[in-house]
């Protein structure tokens, strides 16, 4: 499973609001959702703030 696929996964288990992740993480809707539907590559800092903003340890999406 890919990356992307484990953070929507995630998201949707969650029921996370993106918009709100997005704006807490100080990243456009657009970007994240981009990653979240595979288009676009979120990078290291970007996943921090993510990890962060909904509280989880970086490792969960990871493993």
């Amino acid at each position: 499973m890919d990356f992307h696929e484990k953070l929507s996964e995630f998201i949707k288990a969650n029921h996370i609001n993106q918009a709100a992740v997005a704006r807490d993480m100080g990243i456009d809707y657009a970007k994240l959702n981009a990653t979240v539907n595979g288009n676009r590559k979120m990078d290291v800092d970007e996943y921090k703030k993510f990890c962060k903003v909904v509280k989880i340890s970086p490792l969960v999406l990871l493993e």
